[in-house]
């Protein structure tokens, strides 16, 4: 199968300053890349998990609304359960679970549980906020899921009846 690449880039703090001081708000970039290769897969159900590899140092936060103005849905595993649900906006958490691409219905955004599709060749863009806490340096990770969308070729054998 052809490479999907995954990469963080574009950090700032909220007035474009490369610099991030604790306590500070932050934004970053994801993009993620489906080849266009011969061998490449389209992916259905496709989920962005983002996390801070060390919350006492940073976190990411929910936008204001849930979905966002983009149609990404926002999810988090309940500590207690296990489960996987919807982060309440302006929520601060270690590590988020995106939805993105909503379809609409009737101007109002219907979540499925099926996210997004990455197609061969497509790319996503998520912009993405957080909250530094402490001096002091750590990870943002950036685990790509799908189901590959691939059609098995067709067998016939011709059948003749006397």
């Amino acid at each position: 199968m052809a490479d999907i690449s995954v990469k963080i880039h574009s950090l700032f703090d909220l007035t474009d300053s490369r610099e991030i001081r604790s306590t500070e708000k932050f934004s970053f970039s994801v993009t993620v890349t489906n080849s266009s290769e011969a061998d490449a897969v389209h992916l259905e159900n496709v989920r962005y998990h983002v996390k801070v590899e060390d919350p006492a140092i940073a976190k990411l936060l929910v936008p204001s609304t849930n979905p966002d103005a983009y149609g990404t849905g926002y999810k988090g595993v309940n500590p207690a359960s296990g489960d996987l649900v919807e982060l309440a906006p302006n929520t601060v958490v270690d590590a988020v679970v995106l939805y993105p691409r909503v379809t609409v219905r009737d101007d109002s955004p219907v979540i499925f549980e099926e996210a997004g599709t990455l197609g061969i060749g497509d790319s996503d863009v998520l912009t993405l906020r957080g909250q530094a806490l402490a001096v002091g340096s750590t990870q943002l990770t950036c685990q790509v899921s799908g189901t590959p969308d691939v059609t098995i070729p067709l067998a016939t054998k011709p059948l003749e009846i006397l």
